[in-house]
């Protein structure tokens, strides 16, 4: 497993991670652009991690996720299969389908993850208050 992955990033729940610093060819084929806190959209460059990953929210929605070194996300397309999404992953970052890992986690450990590092009850859909959801966005 990669050092410090969470369970989840950004109310979303981590389904597959891949590191994507050996064998993996970067093709900068994904045109990705993300706003910034000066209103400029700035493109999204070569990121260490992806991550597949389901938003709480959205149970019918796979996100893939472009993650910096310390876990925070970069830039985020969403896509309705997961086969879209590993396949929009593999046009940017050549040789990555042979790197996906499941996540590492089970369910008791993610609800854990949910009450100690997000304070909600996860039985609860939490993620349906918007202070708290814009909070844990931030974080």
């Amino acid at each position: 497993m990669i050092e410090n992955l969470p369970p989840v990033i950004d109310s979303c729940k981590v389904l597959f991670y891949a590191d994507t610093s050996s064998d993996v060819e970067f093709t900068d084929r994904i045109d990705l652009h993300v706003g910034s806190l000066d209103g400029e959209f700035n493109r999204v460059r070569e990121q260490p991690y992806l991550i597949i990953a389901e938003p709480y929210s959205n149970e019918n929605e796979y996100l893939l996720m472009f993650c910096s070194s310390s876990w925070e996300t970069v830039g985020v397309i969403n896509f309705a299969s997961l086969n879209e999404a590993k396949l929009k992953a593999e046009k940017g970052y050549k040789g990555i389908s042979e790197k996906w890992r499941s996540s590492p986690f089970s369910e008791k450990e993610i609800l854990n993850y949910l009450r100690d590092e997000y304070e909600v009850d996860p039985g609860s859909e939490w993620w349906k208050d918007d202070a708290l959801s814009a909070k844990n966005h931030q974080n």
